[in-house]
């Protein structure tokens, strides 16, 4: 593991190195609502915020921990031990999903600046300008996006010279792990099918369109739920079983871990029939501390596409290089992990 830390290390210092403004801009840069200033020395400065939706506060907690001033979401017990100090004791104040987040409750915390996510309205973010808060709007409902939010985050971090650097840091890492899958997949000679099982019964599931680069494209696969064979195609659509038997897929990644669990244990009948569950390809997406596979979206995917990939695509990279790039990047960005609990969030241990 230490000689890829090494590598990681290297190209990350070199990638840094690289960046400047010119370069920022170029890259697509997102554009902000609106930027913050100091006055402040860059080291004294704690700019405070809040993220409007889970993957907005997983980026906080990976950045500017020590600024946030709420939570969107109340934290599983599991991952509280990867969380930042402190971080699972701020209040929970909701999310824009369903605009639970009271405004007076957030604005009585005195955020500098609240993030929210693509295609937020200008009527969501105008209350806050109004009094004084800088808001941004974040890119982050694709794969692609991961890149772009984070050069968000940097912006409106800019007079935190701390938060800055570990935003460089960051991009470094998800640009690495991007070549590295980009460079898998021109290795790819077959396509499994894909299922992703979401819902407590695993018959809740995101479909695509054919020819469509989706989730299952970007981990080595294809996705056995074609649109086409719903009425009401969406990212969480319902389906039968008899749908399910009948696309029959290679490899199922779960998204609940009671249903895993369920299945790993006591499965129905019909579902060892399926030709993942005859040839042990069944696998537990991880959530900590946040999605790294499914919905929602966010900077954990850098990580999880190419932990995916690996039960996918087995023969064109090592669990090995895997385990060992999250190792990194939990040790990086917010806590070793052992080799205990790197099986542990991959249900593979209670």
């Amino acid at each position: 593991m230490r000689a890829l830390y090494i590598v990681l290390i290297a190209l990350i210092l070199i990638a840094c190195g690289d960046k400047s403004d010119e370069g920022a801009k170029a890259a697509g840069q997102p554009q902000a609502v609106d930027s913050i200033e100091s006055t402040q020395s860059a080291q004294e400065q704690v700019i405070r915020a809040f993220g409007m939706n889970p993957p907005l506060s997983v980026l906080l907690e990976i950045l500017n921990p020590q600024g946030m001033v709420g939570l969107n979401y109340k934290p599983y017990e599991e991952d509280i031990a990867f969380m930042p100090p402190n971080i699972s004791t701020l209040p929970v104040l909701g999310h824009m999903g369903n605009r639970s987040v009271s405004f007076e409750s957030l604005v009585a915390l005195k955020p500098d600046v609240v993030f929210f996510s693509e295609g937020s309205s200008e009527d969501m973010l105008e209350p806050y300008q109004k009094v004084g808060i800088k808001t941004f709007i974040v890119p982050g409902y694709h794969f692609e996006d991961i890149p772009l939010a984070i050069k968000a985050y940097k912006e409106a971090f800019a007079a935190d010279k701390r938060v800055s650097e570990k935003a460089d840091m960051l991009l470094a890492f998800v640009e690495e792990q991007g070549k590295r899958l980009e460079s898998l997949q021109n290795a790819i000679t077959e396509r499994p099918k894909v299922y992703f099982a979401q819902g407590f019964d695993g018959l809740k599931s995101q479909c695509a369109s054919v020819g469509q680069k989706d989730l299952a494209y970007y981990i080595g696969g294809e996705n056995a739920l074609d649109c086409s064979m719903l009425d009401n195609p969406s990212i969480q659509s319902s389906i039968n079983f008899e749908i399910l038997a009948s696309i029959n897929p290679e490899v199922i990644f779960v998204r609940e871990l009671p249903f895993y669990r369920e299945l790993m244990s006591n499965a129905p009948l019909q579902w060892k029939n399926l030709s993942a569950f005859k040839n042990h390809r069944i696998y537990y997406a991880p959530s900590t501390p946040s999605n790294w596979l499914m919905r929602p979206p966010s900077v954990m995917q850098s990580l999880g596409f190419l932990w995916a990939f690996e039960k996918v695509q087995p023969t064109l990279i090592s669990q090995k290089e895997v385990k060992e790039r999250a190792q990194y990047f939990f040790h990086t960005f917010l806590r070793d992990l052992s080799d205990e609990e790197y099986e542990r969030i991959q249900g593979l241990r209670e």
